[in-house]
């Protein structure tokens, strides 16, 4: 399907905009205030790997709960032209080795059209270990180790887990 926005003014587009917000929310693809790149992510990864979402994850710092107690931190990014392609955590992440918020990373990478390019596994070992400096009140650890440390112990590539609908 295909729609001519150049057609549409200023106004018809934000409606547009608010009508596909409200049909992602609709079918559970964006939750509560999440974006469509944290919404989306959080939508293909649980039926994958049986979890269930958190619904206190900002309070919790895990999203989801595998069927046997492990905790995830499921994370999406969006390459455009000006956008790195990097997971972030917020500088209150605790990184305490006793205080592990959580113990694995779902991290999906998107094209521009919100296709998967790129999806990795990794242990809060490997996050622990990776993750950089703080910039902007933020940790970074770039798509580029992910990709660099795909199969080995403690980061897998699972993009052969990601439904062909998705990619």
């Amino acid at each position: 399907m295909s729609v001519n926005l150049n057609a549409l003014g200023d106004r018809q587009l934000i409606d547009l905009y608010t009508d596909i917000e409200d049909e992602f929310r609709i079918r559970k693809m964006i939750k509560g205030n999440k974006g469509l790149v944290d919404g989306l992510s959080e939508y293909i990864l649980p039926p994958i790997y049986g979890l269930t979402i958190n619904e206190n994850a900002s309070e919790e710092g895990y999203d989801a709960i595998g069927r046997f107690g492990g905790k995830y931190q499921i994370k999406g990014r969006r390459l455009t032209k000006k956008n790195t392609c990097q997971a972030e955590f917020p500088s209150d992440t605790d990184w305490s080795p006793s205080i592990q918020n959580f113990d694995y990373l779902l991290f999906v990478v998107y094209d521009n059209r919100y296709k998967v390019v790129e999806a990795y596994e990794a242990s809060w070992r490997f996050i622990f270990s990776n993750r950089g400096k703080l910039k902007k009140s933020k940790y970074q650890i770039p798509v580029n180790t992910f990709r660099k440390n795909a199969q080995s112990q403690d980061c897998f590539d699972i993009m052969d887990k990601i439904h062909p609908i998705w990619k």
